[in-house]
């Protein structure tokens, strides 16, 4: 039986079957790329937010050591500076 002996009712039946299979897959792929994306940017969110504490970290001793040091310069009194001078180990 070709489709052209088919009745109107029959044919509309499997035209709307075929287009709803259609939106059902594009509807299905479109969320598992989705999902994909989205573990793809978790994973770039926790790499960077994990690079930017460790960059924040090293910010802030370069810092304790610049003001360490430029406070052991100014500094006349030796038991002073060696107080200064164990702040920048401990940076």
């Amino acid at each position: 039986m070709t489709f052209s002996h088919l009745t109107i009712r029959t044919r509309l039946r499997l035209g709307f079957a075929s287009v709803l299979a259609a939106v059902v897959l594009v509807a299905g792929i479109g969320m598992y790329e989705l999902g994909r994306a989205n573990d793809a940017t978790t994973h770039i969110v926790q790499a960077n937010l994990a690079k930017i504490d460790h960059l924040e970290e090293m910010s802030d001793a370069v810092h304790v050591v610049a003001r360490v040091i430029r406070s052991i310069a100014l500094l006349q009194d030796q038991d002073a500076a060696a107080r200064e001078s164990a702040k920048i180990a401990a940076a």
